[in-house]
This record gives structure tokens, C-alpha cells and sequence, in this order.
């Protein structure tokens, strides 16, 4: 079966980084750098099982640049790493589609359906490509129950329709604590020693679509140094950090984010099975952008 998530650990001698999948610590690799180790093992979890696709979901927090200006923490985007069909997708939102980018307008109060959810076997599913503008995420019940009450009233959370299945699934349509992901600034080129348009990518780049106002998320695919790929402004969250909030781009995508401590408590779980995490800085507000240039929207 390919496109599952593994859950591997890691550790350093000094010398080499070590990674290895933790229920099966023969498939490892090594070597100086974390993320050759990282591609390296990929090969060896082909070679094992047979799955060219495998996610890695690390059981503490991959090594990241340290000491870095401005960059106060870093929390869990939580995903799926599965996929399905919405069955009604043209019922789901208010105004049809933009014919420029695609995007839609205000979610409707009908119920998600879907069909033919495939993945590993069970957290959460997003149902389009990450750089399109619709993302529809959904979470199984028993993801939900692994959340306290406080992280659960967060999100506004609809139940999926699925025929001939007992298995319950919640979309996640809504929240009560959004925070909006942030370009950042030109400075941070220096201070981090980084070069913003090649972290970024072309296929990637900041887009604004002239025939409905859509602007999609930064997001710095290529950074190095194990910088996170996305960033918020600490100025937009509540002091102290929340347990639990969500970001991305309403009413199309909501994503649930968790301090990456909170995420290490659950990770294992069978709710958790089929979920991945990634990296998002929070950062001081001088490195933000503000009004950061965009190109014109394009397929």
C-alpha cells in the first residue's frame, strides 16, 4: 500500500543523524545531514514495504535552525495525507465558482458527502491539491475524541454524509479562533541568511486573482536550514500562545493547528492514524510584510 504515513524517530551521535521507522528499526539510514538521512530513508521504506510515497511523521520535533532573529515558536498544522470525492461539491458553497481561479464562495449549510476516502486508513483527508484554492478538511471521531474539550470548541465541526459506512467522519467548516498566515519581509533575507523568491518557488509564488479578489497563502516551500514553510504574526494571537486554533484560507480551507508539544502527546493514537503534521514559525512582527507583492492569478 503506498501514500501511508510512517511514524520513525531520530536520533544525532555528534557526527550523523540517525532515523528509522520506529516499529520496524531495521529500515533506517544515516548520515551528516538531517535531511539527506530523511530522503535516505525514504529509499530504504520502499525498498521495505514497497511504498514510494510514505510520509514521515517524526515522534519529536525534526532539528531546526536555532537562535534565529524573530522566530518565537513553531506549532503543528495538522492534515491528511489521504484523499476522496465530494460527492455534492456544488451544493457546498454560495455563488458557483470563480471562472478565473476556481475559488468559492460562503460554505452553505449542507452536508459534506463523500465517497471512495482512500489514504491510511484514518485521520483526517484534505480532498484538493495544497496549492488550489479549495481544501476541504475532515477528521474521523476518533481524532475528535482525542481533543480536550477547550481544543474541540474551537473548530465548528460538521458531521460528513457517507453511504454504507459506519465509520464517522467531521468536516471542519468553521472557528472560533482563526489566524491568518503572513508573508514575510524582505529583512528576513539577511538575518536569516535566506533568499525569499527561491524558498517560495515559481509554481508557488504570491498570486492575487483580478476576478474575484482571491489571494492565496505564502507558502516557503524550499526554505532551508529547517526552517517551518509557513509563518504567522505573534501580534494576531492571543498572549499566552492558545492550546489549539486553526489557519488557512476561509471559507475555502481551515486547518487545525496545535502546539507541537500537544501533537507528540497524541501521535500513535488510532485517531491519529493517516494524519500528518508541518511546521508553522510565529514571528515577530518586523518580519512580516504587510503589503507583499503579488502576480496576477494564473492556472
Amino acid at each position: 500500500m503506498e501514500n501511508r504515513v510512517y511514524i520513525c524517530s531520530w536520533s544525532h551521535d555528534g557526527g550523523r543523524y540517525h532515523v528509522w521507522v520506529s516499529n520496524r528499526p531495521s529500515v533506517r539510514a544515516e548520515h551528516t545531514s538531517f535531511e539527506q538521512a530523511d530522503i535516505m530513508l525514504a529509499d530504504a521504506i520502499c525498498g521495505a514495504f514497497g511504498d514510494g510515497e510514505g510520509v514521515h511523521e517524526y515522534d519529536r520535533p525534526r532539528p531546526g535552525a536555532t537562535n534565529v532573529p524573530g522566530l518565537l515558536a513553531v506549532v503543528a498544522s495538522l492534515g491528511g495525507n489521504g484523499w476522496a470525492t465530494a460527492e455534492n461539491l456544488e451544493e457546498l458553497y454560495e455563488g458557483g465558482r470563480c471562472p478565473s481561479c476556481r475559488t468559492r464562495g460562503k460554505r452553505t449549510s449542507v452536508q459534506l458527502r463523500l465517497s471512495g476516502i482512500k489514504g491510511d486508513g484514518g485521520g483526517a483527508w484534505d480532498t484538493t491539491k495544497p496549492w488550489m484554492p479549495l481544501k476541504l478538511a475532515f477528521f474521523s471521531e476518533m481524532f475528535i475524541d482525542l481533543l480536550t474539550p477547550t481544543e474541540r470548541a474551537v473548530g465548528d465541526w460538521r458531521r460528513v454524509e457517507r453511504r454504507r459506512s459506519k465509520k464517522v467522519y467531521y468536516e471542519l467548516v468553521g472557528s472560533r479562533l482563526h489566524v491568518p498566515e503572513v508573508a514575510l519581509a524582505p529583512v528576513v533575507e539577511d538575518l536569516w541568511n535566506v533568499r525569499l523568491e527561491k524558498a517560495r518557488g515559481d509554481i508557488l509564488c504570491l498570486m492575487r486573482c483580478a476576478a474575484c479578489g482571491y489571494e492565496n497563502s505564502p507558502l516557503y516551500m524550499f526554505m532551508p536550514n529547517g526552517l517551518p514553510h509557513e509563518y504567522l504574526d505573534v501580534s494576531t494571537l492571543p498572549t499566552p500562545l492558545p492550546i489549539c486554533f486553526t489557519t488557512g484560507q476561509p471559507p475555502n480551507e481551515f486547518r487545525l493547528c496545535l502546539p507541537r508539544e500537544r501533537w507528540q502527546t497524541i501521535l500513535g493514537k488510532p485517531g491519529t492514524r493517516g494524519i500528518t503534521s508541518s511546521e508553522i514559525g510565529v514571528v515577530e512582527s518586523y518580519l512580516v510584510d504587510p503589503h507583499p507583492v503579488r502576480k496576477p492569478w494564473r492556472e
